[in-house]
């Protein structure tokens, strides 16, 4: 059996569309999950509409990990937490030192550093990943940006660069610096979301003294979006219309979208702003020059292609 170049864990929507968009740029990858069915879906499209045969498929994890080239490279991009702790519990006795685990899981820093050192310990390398884009950058190119040791993100970068948008500046995959403490920009992608990297970069921003209230605002407002049922009390009980502010009639359809789209183009622009003054903060900027660390990420140009708020 040919060993793979590398290892996706996680058929969720994220995982099976990266794993699909490496083995359709060559990239020999095997993958597994937990419940075979959704490996043998990805398995069978990757069968049905990509033309080589760089995909193998496991059942078990012994198998997948035995599947891989020396070091073993595998990517984890399942649920953080919890999940993402037990997976690299079970890692650990099928790894060899020198073998290095891309956590992808949208992890808390917090949690990878955490990783890091535990892994560190029995002599298997940790980056954390940070994978900007969504369902569509995974599949067709996304912003990736790496936190951790050099010269392993050297090993890996190759094939992560197969994955990762390409902008007029580049390819979108990029190290630095070591701590992956200084990567908050791929939060932008999520900031109103669910998965908790909204509330964290809301965290950061107020533990470094640099406000972001558009992302906070967002984050809100998903929050608020969750609460339907009271919503749809509260328009039965109070209304909306005698509220106006105004006595104008509403935007005809195609002025409302103008105005939506506008707003929304000012808002996009704001949480940069505010996402790269949070990762510019004098704090950080301290941190980094005591560590030795050059914070080299030309970022604005990074997130040119697949950041979702740019493709507005």
């Amino acid at each position: 059996m040919t060993k793979s170049d590398i290892g996706v864990i996680g058929m969720g929507v994220m995982g099976s569309n990266l794993a699909l968009n490496l083995v359709e740029h060559g990239v020999s990858t095997s993958i597994y999950n937990r419940s075979y069915e959704k490996t043998e879906a990805t398995y069978e499209k990757a069968k049905n509409t990509i033309s080589n045969d760089a995909m193998q498929a496991f059942k078990t994890l012994e198998d997948f990990v035995d599947s891989l080239a020396f070091p073993r490279k595998v990517i984890i991009i399942i649920t953080s937490g919890e999940a993402t702790d037990a997976m690299i519990n079970a890692l650990i006795p099928l790894l060899s030192k020198g073998d290095i685990i891309l956590e992808a899981s949208n992890a808390y820093y917090k949690d990878t550093l955490r990783r890091m050192e535990v892994l560190k310990a029995v002599g298997i390398h940790n980056l954390g990943v940070g994978v900007s884009g969504g369902e569509e950058g995974a599949r067709n190119g996304a912003s990736i940006m790496v936190g951790g040791d050099a010269q392993v993100y050297a090993l890996v970068e190759p094939f992560l660069a197969k994955a990762a948008a390409e902008s007029v500046f580049g390819k979108c995959v990029a190290r630095n610096p070591d701590n992956p403490k200084e990567f908050l920009i791929d939060n932008v992608l999520d900031i109103a979301g669910a998965k908790g990297t909204g509330k964290w970069t809301i965290q950061e921003s107020v533990a470094y003294d640099y406000p972001c209230p558009t992302i906070a605002a967002a984050v809100y407002m998903r929050n608020i979006s969750g609460w339907k049922k009271l919503r749809l009390e509260c328009h039965s009980k109070f209304g909306f219309e005698k509220y106006r502010p105004d006595n104008k009639l509403p935007p005809t359809p195609k002025e409302f979208i103008k105005h939506v789209e506008e707003s929304l183009y000012g808002a996009v622009l704001v949480a940069h702003l505010e996402e790269t003054s949070i990762e510019f903060s004098t704090v950080l900027l301290i941190e980094l020059e005591v560590a030795g660390v050059e914070l080299t990420v030309p970022l604005a140009e990074f997130f040119e292609s697949s950041c979702i708020p740019v493709e507005f």
